[in-house]
């Protein structure tokens, strides 16, 4: 395991990416600094890490849990006096995308979430300065409901029609970063999509052992699309039929992690303890999904 990059690309905002996905735990170097960093512990190859009131060097200490390790690490970051004279001249960047999309289609089930490229002052925003629209014989007009979701984004709580094209507009000002930087004025178009979009997946399992399990379906790319978790006990039957929902067509494949430690997530073993990685089972023979049809598909798990 060893560090690639680390970069603070525009004030506000670093990344430190490792060559593998591993937990990564992030403090500050300085105790001062810590109400100036927020960042999201996790399992990744890279660490996105927010500061403010910081200038000319951020220096972090990136600790690895699973491999009871940690990495000091120095990044260079803007000065103070550069820091202000955009500030004066309006040129820090402050930009936000509506997630998740796939080009301009929204999923109509889902709460799509606000993310913004940096630390927002979630205690801060103006409802009345973003608009929430959509067309049918006229244009409706609407305002737009938030909900906090972390320290750089927001759930976009509105309920969404199937089918409908929309419009959100939030005016300039409408957000500030941690810093006091407004957004400027943005216009994000989409459309919701409608159930006859999507396929269903049936899948028969017969699994190998009364072990817990999680059970992925990947695309082409070996990206989770989905995921359900199997909990098993002496009584329950190998047989398991699990139904996933509101899939995209195309071709997919079954993956099975074998969850001994039922933390619901892969383990990658550790070396030093001479602990083995959790097992996987997959399945190399693609499932074709069409959209407005259920499929179905068996397998025996070994």
């Amino acid at each position: 395991m060893f560090l690639k990059k680390s970069i603070s690309p525009y004030y506000g905002v670093a990344y430190i990416t490792y060559n593998k996905e591993q937990k990564n735990v992030v403090k500050p170097y300085y105790a001062n600094q810590v109400d100036n960093i927020k960042s999201i512990d996790e399992v990744n190859d890279t660490c996105m890490v927010y500061y403010k009131d910081i200038f000319d060097t951020l220096r972090l200490v990136i600790q690895h849990p699973d491999r009871n390790t940690s990495d000091t690490i120095s990044i260079s970051v803007m000065s103070k006096e550069r820091f202000e004279r955009l500030k004066t001249e309006k040129k820090h960047i402050v930009s936000v995308d509506l997630k998740p999309m796939e080009g301009n289609r929204l999923d109509y089930f889902v709460n799509p979430v606000l993310v913004f490229n940096n630390w927002i002052d979630v205690t801060n925003y103006d409802v009345s300065k973003m608009i929430l629209q959509y067309k049918t014989d006229s244009l409706i007009k609407t305002g737009v409901q938030l909900s906090k979701k972390g320290d750089n984004a927001f759930v976009l709580a509105n309920k969404l029609m199937q089918n409908t094209n929309y419009e959100l507009i939030l005016n300039k000002g409408a957000f500030k970063t941690s810093i006091g930087i407004e957004n400027d004025s943005v216009k994000i178009s989409f459309k919701t999509s409608e159930p006859s979009d999507y396929a269903t997946l049936n899948t028969k399992l017969l699994l190998p052992k009364k072990e817990n399990y999680i059970v992925q379906v990947v695309n082409d790319k070996e990206v989770v699309i989905a995921e359900q978790y199997v909990e098993m006990s002496l009584t329950t039957s190998a047989e398991q039929l699990l139904k996933f929902k509101n899939m995209l067509p195309g071709n997919y494949f079954l993956k099975v992690i074998e969850d001994k430690n039922q933390n619901r997530k892969w383990d990658t073993g550790n070396i030093l303890l001479q602990k083995q990685p959790e097992t996987i089972y997959f399945n190399v023979l693609a499932v074709k999904l069409l959209a407005d049809w259920d499929s179905e598909t068996e397998w025996k798990v070994e």
